[in-house]
């Protein structure tokens, strides 16, 4: 017995000291997780530190350059007649494209274009005769690094010496040409090569044809390659540098001697941002650039740059009224001024420039590369030590002007950067991403439903479901949720709104008042034929046409398949359409409301819609206008409506306004639309849409 007990003593005593070393251990682990907490938050305060220090070195660098660089030679208002009287003379369709964004942009901008700029854009205007301006400008919409002289030769417009019996061009007798029309190569921007000397494999791929290249593909490999016409010149740059072969024949094509022109990057650096400052989009925005070529060639216009004489004054835009002179010209009264509201400085307009282009390169990234990651924290570091900034309610320049600040393109940054994290498992570091960009206020609104709901399901992933269901419910108070988000949140918030998850009553009641409920959609079965899909089909499935169509039998879409059948079994005609056309009818009826006199939302002469349309208050701003359109068109009837919008079309085809596609939809497409939604519809469908930020003019 003695035995026992001492043995039962000890074993005890074996127990209180193994918990009394569990609750050391445990001491000791807090004390190391704390430590470690305390370390990386000195780290982080360390990194927000750097991250305002390089922004104030940065200010005030740029504050010294515009000190050193001087003043302005000249006065916006003098420069202004000076480029319209130059332009004027322009006749070919791309020297009045050019024109137009220099005689608009240099006199409105000056106030972040540096003297040097200036300098640039005016000896092109002023400097050049017309045969030197015409290669420059053909040059510079290339893009290419050289341009061949012999391919210039394929350009009749171009005054420039015949090729030689061989076929090559005598660079001198070019040059020669070009300095005789009263301009120096290098001052006027150009740069010749010849390649007969030292010339990188990169600087011979940027010399030839997308159909050279391939050819060199084909000669090589024995096939072509199969790419997206997007990606084709990249992936045959890269199947050249990579296959010897194909080197060796770009290396022995070369002709002896053969010489190349380009324009000198900094001056296709210039131009590249005076593009961007006339429409205040992306210089790589196809839209965009094929709207304003359309309109140098007379084929379309847009809604407040015309090109044929009107009235002496055109009182548009609120205090932003546009001016004719005596030979049409457009003139912003106030453009400089609401110019400045957008980028005060150069140093803001350069951080927006870079930003915009690290956001266009990690849009659709799909895994966190270590460039990628680089950017997320950066972007996350910098609105971490600009939150304060944004936490309260903003009171510098309008909400709309944001978009064209550094924060608003870090936000799309950390956003996009969030989508890899969640589809690599990092549920934890998303999370902390959407909530800070959660906090702050005024910035990417448009995309809160999305940072609501993903947080929401992001916290569900983590198994937080008491945080998900209050992330819903933050969600669903916020009035710029809407769409397919607010219905979203609505589901997670049924999902998880029930024991263990207790709300109270009253609370849960309150939450579920604000619900938009939809009707349950009739539905109808259509049976057809799968015939093929996946990647040999572009990653479409493609279905056998129905007996019903007029080519029984044939490839189509499922769309297609479903048009046949209401056709064919109800006598329905229609389209596939995901958009195209109702955008086209909300510009028609609420064309007005769109250009209608609102402070500070245009500030070019070639916007084609106003600064706003994803505002938050883009209805209230212009309510009056929007209802009274409305009014009108809810007291037709089925065919006075169609009646109507085939005016409007009439009225408004081929102006160069966002949400208008004129190629994709015709008149009698549009006519028939309106015959069968009817007024009263159409009006609902309209101000839902309106109210919604003018979401309605944007496809993305």
């Amino acid at each position: 017995m003695a035995g026992s007990r001492g043995t039962g003593r000890k074993r005890a005593a074996t127990g209180r000291g193994a918990g009394k070393s569990r609750r050391i251990n445990t001491r000791e682990m807090d004390l190391e997780a704390a430590l470690k907490a305390s370390a990386e938050e000195a780290a982080r305060a360390d990194k927000l530190e750097s991250v305002r220090a390089k922004e104030a070195k940065a200010r005030r660098e740029a504050r010294k350059r515009v000190r050193s660089e001087g003043l302005h030679v000249v006065t916006p208002a003098t420069l202004a007649g000076e480029m319209a009287s130059a332009t004027g003379r322009f006749r070919l369709y791309y020297m009045r494209q050019m024109g137009l964004i220099l005689e608009h942009v240099v006199p409105t901008w000056m106030h972040v274009l540096s003297p040097a700029e200036v300098d640039i854009a005016r000896k092109f205007v002023t400097g050049l005769t017309s045969p030197a301006q015409r290669l420059f400008v053909r040059l510079y919409l290339r893009k290419g690094p050289w341009f061949t002289l012999n391919a210039c030769m394929q350009y009749s417009e171009l005054v420039l010496p015949p090729p030689a019996d061989d076929g090559l061009v005598d660079a001198l007798a070019v040059q020669a040409a070009v300095e005789a029309a009263g301009a120096e190569l290098e001052d006027a921007g150009f740069a010749l090569k010849d390649f007969a000397g030292e010339a990188s494999v990169d600087e011979l791929i940027g010399a030839r044809s997308r159909v050279e290249l391939e050819a060199f593909v084909v000669e090589a490999l024995g096939a072509g390659p199969s790419l997206a016409r997007s990606e084709k010149r990249a992936g045959l740059e890269a199947m050249v540098r990579r296959e010897a072969h194909a080197r060796d024949l770009l290396v022995a094509h070369r002709s002896q001697p053969e010489w190349v022109i380009r324009l000198a990057p900094e001056v296709t650096a210039v131009f590249d941002l005076c593009q961007f400052l006339f429409q205040l989009r992306d210089a790589r925005d196809r839209d965009a650039m094929t709207s304003l070529t359309l309109m140098a060639m007379r084929q379309a216009r847009f809604a407040h740059l015309p090109l044929e004489p009107l009235p002496t004054s055109v009182p548009v835009r609120g205090r932003s009224a546009v001016v004719m002179d005596d030979d049409g010209k457009a003139r912003s009264a106030s453009g400089a001024s609401a110019a400045r509201a957008i980028f005060p400085t150069r140093h803001a307009l350069d951080a927006f420039m870079a930003l915009q282009a690290s956001v266009a390169s990690v849009d659709g990234a799909k895994t966190m590369t270590p460039d990628l990651a680089a950017l997320v924290e950066a972007s996350q570091l910098w609105l971490e030590a600009h939150a304060g900034r944004f936490a309260r309610k903003h009171s510098g320049p309008p909400p709309f002007a944001l978009r064209y600040t550094a924060g608003w393109q870090h936000a799309r940054l950390l956003t996009y950067g969030t989508r890899v994290l969640e589809r690599e498992g990092r549920y934890r570091d998303a999370v902390a991403a959407l909530r800070l960009l959660l906090s702050l206020n005024g910035l990417c609104v448009h995309r809160r439903g999305e940072w609501w709901e993903r947080l929401a399901t992001d916290l569900v992933h983590l198994k937080r479901p008491q945080e998900a269901l209050d992330a819903a419910v933050a969600g669903l108070a916020e009035r710029w949720v809407v769409f397919g988000h607010r219905f979203a949140l609505q589901k997670r918030v049924a999902s998880l709104a029930k024991p263990p998850l207790v709300y109270s009553a009253a609370r849960l009641a309150s939450v579920r008042a604000h619900f938009e409920e939809l009707a349950e959609p009739s539905t109808r079965t259509i049976v057809g034929e799968l015939v093929g899909g996946g990647a040999g089909w572009s990653g479409r499935n493609v279905w056998a046409a129905g007996p019903t169509s007029d080519v029984p039998g044939a490839h189509v879409s499922v769309e297609q398949v479903a048009l046949d059948w209401y056709a064919a079994k109800l006598g329905y005609v229609g389209r596939h359409d995901e958009g195209t056309l109702l955008r086209l009818v909300f510009v028609l009826v609420l064309y007005d409301a769109l250009f209608a006199s609102v402070d500070g939302v245009f500030v070019t002469a070639a916007q084609d819609a106003p600064l706003d349309t994803r505002d938050a208050h883009f209805y209230a701003r212009r309510a009056d206008v929007i209802e009274a359109a409305l009014e009108q068109v809810s007291r037709l009837g089925g065919e006075e409506l169609g009646a109507h919008l085939a005016v409007a079309y009439a009225a408004h085809e081929g102006k160069c306004v966002r949400g208008a596609a004129w190629e994709s939809v015709s008149v009698d497409e549009v006519v028939g639309f309106g015959r069968a939604a009817r007024g009263p519809a159409l009006a609902s469908l309209l101000r839902a849409m309106a109210k919604h930020r003018g979401r309605a003019l944007s496809a993305r």
